[in-house]
């Protein structure tokens, strides 16, 4: 799954959403651009999937990563 920050995000919001994914158990990556960072998160899809991680401040859009 991939998380991806609007340009606006704080590094509070940031390290929040990779607090919700360590909870599940869930692995978080963060990549840091000019303009936004992107969480990968790895773990098991249908409890990554059950966070309404869109729902999270900062959070601009959640994409599944297909196969």
């Amino acid at each position: 799954m991939l998380i991806v920050m609007n340009s606006q995000a704080t590094s509070d919001q940031i390290d929040h959403v990779v607090e919700r994914l360590s909870a599940i158990g869930a692995e978080a990556h963060v990549s840091r651009g000019e303009f936004r960072t992107v969480i990968g998160a790895i773990g098991d899809d249908a409890v990554i999937a059950s966070i309404p991680l869109e729902a999270l401040d900062g959070v601009e859009r959640v994409m599944p990563v297909l196969k």
